[in-house]
């Protein structure tokens, strides 16, 4: 006779229980596979996300390049208000091709969007690079700049305004110098007063009586300011001396005689106009009460100054037009004296020269010298019009944000 086995009732409650512990572990494998696999999607994505900025960003520093590439072999100018280019990514990157730079204002910036990609990932990145002038600086002198008391600098901008007073300043009267710069009683700089270096890499010293009133940086050090930015000895203005001196336009004053062996010699009372042109000087002197009249009507009026430059008590520069209508170069050493009667408009460029200006009126323009004297009875006006005339060959980054959109 058989044998009966008696089940034990609990076996089923354990296999539910077995069952329905599996079951709970699928569904938690499930979800624990579907966050994760999403948590790699998001990780993936945000991956790309980075990558795709990263391309933007290359590609800005990628473009900022050859701008100024493009500066230096004169296939841009960035002088009209929108510049066409055509700067595609090479193998390596990843952005869509910029082809538009967009000036700012009535400004020296550009402003130009870069499309980084990732997959299916987008980077955008809006970047602004500013082009600096090759001489920043309205009153510069490398070895000294000395402010006599009460001596009064302002700013403004001749094409806008013709007949500046001291509300019209822009704040933008910039000076500066390499080695020693000298400020006295009642100065006034309606802009900064800046620092530079000495062929040795020594900062520049600032030496004051009383207390100047400057409106920006008091005493800011930054490195060495070329001296001779434009080239006046071995660069691009000595080939300019070199061009007037064999082919000048001396024959066109006014009287023709007044001009004799490349030099200007006036007696006192004496008088010499000088149209349109290029003349070609190895000295200038103007003796008490002589007349200097610049005649821009057709161009502007440039003196290439092989020698020095004396005006005497009393004379008078009339410039009929505005300071970006005369211009005095120099390549000398030689002195440049200027004791005008009158108000004095124009640039005076002598690197390598003492540049004295008695002005008993006002100045307008920029004066760049070795060693600059200021002893004006009237006031200095900086004029960023002539500034702004010769720009350097490059760019620098001046800001970029993400555009999300």
């Amino acid at each position: 006779m058989g044998t009966t086995t008696k089940r034990n009732s609990r076996d089923g409650g354990v296999l539910f229980l077995v069952m329905g512990v599996l079951a709970a572990l699928t569904i938690v494998g499930g979800t624990v596979f579907t966050v994760t696999r999403t948590d790699l999607q998001i990780t993936a994505n945000y991956k790309r996300g980075i990558e795709a900025f990263q391309n933007a960003d290359a590609g800005v520093q990628y473009a900022k390049n050859l701008v100024n590439q493009d500066l230096q072999n004169g296939t841009i100018l960035l002088l009209t208000p929108t510049e066409t280019v055509n700067y595609t990514p090479p193998g390596n990157y990843d952005f869509d091709p910029i082809t538009q730079l967009t000036q700012t204002g009535n400004t020296n910036a550009y402003v130009f969007e870069v499309v980084g990609h990732s997959g299916d990932s987008e980077g955008t990145v809006e970047a602004v690079v500013h082009r600096r002038p090759i001489t920043e600086y309205g009153v510069f002198g490398d070895l000294q700049v000395d402010l006599k008391a009460f001596a009064n600098i302002y700013s403004y901008d001749s094409r806008r305004v013709t007949n500046p007073g001291p509300g019209d300043s822009t704040g933008t009267a910039d000076t500066a110098s390499n080695e020693e710069y000298i400020t006295n009683m009642g100065t006034l700089i309606d802009g900064s007063l800046v620092l530079g270096e000495d062929a040795s890499g020594n900062p520049a010293t600032w030496r004051s009586t009383g207390t100047p009133n400057i409106s920006g940086y008091e005493g800011e050090e930054i490195d060495r300011i070329d001296p001779d930015p434009l080239g006046a000895v071995g660069g691009d203005l000595a080939a300019d001396f070199t061009a007037a001196q064999a082919s000048n336009d001396n024959g066109l004053a006014v009287p023709s005689s007044a001009i004799s062996g490349n030099k200007i010699n006036l007696g006192n009372g004496e008088t010499i106009t000088l149209p349109s042109g290029d003349y070609y000087l190895t000295d200038v002197i103007l003796k008490n009460g002589a007349e200097l009249i610049i005649d821009p009507s057709s161009g502007p009026v440039n003196l290439y100054l092989a020698g020095g430059f004396e005006g005497k008590e009393g004379c008078i520069i009339n410039n009929y037009g505005t300071p970006t209508d005369f211009n005095m170069f120099s390549n000398s050493n030689k002195d440049i004296t200027i004791k005008n009667g009158g108000d004095f408009s124009g640039y005076v460029y002598a690197p390598d020269a003492f540049v004295a200006v008695l002005n008993s009126a006002d100045f307008y323009g920029v004066i760049w010298g070795e060693d600059v004297e200021l002893k004006n009875g009237g006031d200095v006006y900086i004029d960023i019009a002539l500034l702004q005339r010769y720009w350097s060959d490059s760019v620098y980054l001046v800001s970029w944000k993400e555009i999300r959109r």
